[in-house]
């Protein structure tokens, strides 16, 4: 698998081989592990549909076909948003952790850890899953495999998997 698909296997700290391995005996031992190997199936069959599609492509090419037609008008109409329920408000946004959750994906020293993990500790306030996470993530700073599965399980319970 490392030679046919190293793409994936480099998309992520804990997709080698040695790693995997050990990560899909421990699957009934926790959800960390399990979510891991999913999203690792998910990957691979992403990179399948991928490796797939290159090869429809370069094997049966489609002719192009290009129509120029004269551009289209474009009417511009302002409105007050104030009054009108239709419009959506721009300001309610689903929230985010990618900052600090992409910044512990780097796996930084412990100083870096705690300012980070605090950081995603004030929002999550309440969310056991999370910070149970968090303080596993925590005693493991020097491990690999269980840093990485307990990140993507908050990934996963935070909806940014």
């Amino acid at each position: 698998m490392s030679l046919y698909f190293e793409s994936i296997m480099e998309s992520d700290y804990v997709y080698d081989s040695a790693s995997l391995a050990q990560i899909f005996d421990r699957r009934d031992e926790h959800a960390r592990y399990s979510n891991l190997i999913e999203l690792f199936y998910k990957d691979l069959k992403a990179s399948l549909v991928d490796i797939r599609s290159y090869i429809k492509q370069l094997f049966e090419p489609k002719p192009v076909r290009v129509v120029l037609e004269s551009p289209p008008k474009v009417e511009i109409v302002f409105v007050d948003g104030r009054n009108n329920p239709d419009i959506v408000n721009q300001s309610v946004m689903k929230e985010s952790y990618h900052y600090e959750l992409g910044k512990l994906a780097t796996k930084r020293n412990r100083m870096d850890f705690q300012f980070f993990s605090g950081l995603l500790r004030s929002r999550c306030e309440g969310n056991e899953p999370v910070l149970a996470e968090l303080d596993h993530m925590e005693r493991f700073l020097g491990n690999d495999i269980e840093y990485h599965c307990a990140l993507r399980l908050i990934e996963k319970h935070l909806g940014e998997a």
